[in-house]
């Protein structure tokens, strides 16, 4: 099978990327938003504040490209049934559960500082979550996928719907990645 055969179509892109954007720019846009009252009474100016807020942005778009790119390797390199078969409803689906594992991966390290653990503890338990999130993103997807037909159609269409948020994040992305091009040249 040529090389070409094996990436994912356009059409089947779009809806994963949607999947990708989504949940990181609302992530990016959450925690600017909690650190806002923390601005409003260090940095004085509103321009400073859309300065710190397009980086945050930009760096969602880098990111997030990032990690289409990530995925759309890891559907070429898989064989057809890991992946590439059905790439919008198990990619999202192992999108979703990256996202949550990595929002709950946030949270634990910063709970762990008030906690009084000494390092064999964080390690055993690291590794535990680790492991556990390792079965998350490749067994369970790959089988609930294919067993279960309603969960196909429900992360096919849950990927669909989310593409209306490439319209907003999107020109924001780009737009906020200029500022910070510029910005920084001049």
């Amino acid at each position: 099978m040529p090389i070409v055969e094996k990436f994912p179509t356009k059409e089947e892109i779009i809806p994963i990327y949607a999947t990708i954007v989504f949940p990181i720019y609302s992530w990016t846009i959450y925690r600017l938003l909690w650190n806002l009252p923390s601005w409003q009474k260090d940095l004085f100016n509103i321009g400073d504040m859309l300065v710190l807020g397009a980086y945050g942005l930009a760096f969602a778009f880098i990111e997030s490209l990032t990690i289409l790119v990530l995925i759309v390797f890891l559907s070429v390199v898989l064989p057809a049934k890991c992946l590439r078969n059905k790439f919008v409803a198990q990619g999202s689906a192992v999108l979703w559960v990256f996202f949550v594992l990595a929002i709950t991966a946030q949270y634990f390290i910063a709970s762990t500082v008030f906690l009084s653990w000494n390092i064999k503890e964080f390690v055993i338990s690291s590794t535990l979550i680790l492991a556990l999130s390792i079965v998350l993103l490749t067994v369970a997807p790959y089988f609930l996928i294919y067993r279960i037909e309603k969960l196909e159609s429900f992360f096919t269409t849950l990927a669909d719907r989310m593409t209306v948020f490439l319209f907003i994040y999107l020109p924001l992305g780009i737009l906020s990645l200029i500022l910070v091009i510029v910005r920084n040249i001049l």
